[in-house]
């Protein structure tokens, strides 16, 4: 019982330092990759993110896919890339990500 009690003080010191389970980290992950400084010719489109995760060292964090499209030229159509990232969130906010 000591055991459990001792997890279930550090996840609530966790929790306190990082906030809740973010509702809505689709969305705040969306407003922060559209707010990277890419290209003029540059459009990013969020896919599908997982559940966000609690760790020890990084707060919330979870791993979405996303697709970067590039216009090349009027008459070409767009050049379709996809990608991962990790991104973190201290409560409903990003504060950084790692692609990869």
């Amino acid at each position: 019982q000591a055991h459990i009690d001792a997890l279930k003080s550090a996840q609530a010191l966790l929790e306190q330092r990082c906030g809740p389970l973010p509702k809505d980290s689709w969305r705040a992950v969306d407003a922060y990759v559209k707010a990277l400084p890419v290209g003029p010719n540059v459009e990013i489109e969020l896919g599908e993110c997982m559940t966000p995760r609690l760790t020890e060292h990084d707060c919330w964090a979870l791993r979405c896919d996303y697709k970067l499209k590039v216009e090349m030229s009027i008459e070409r159509p767009k050049v379709v890339t996809k990608h991962e990232a990790n991104f973190y969130l201290v409560g409903e906010r990003v504060v950084r990500h790692k692609d990869g």
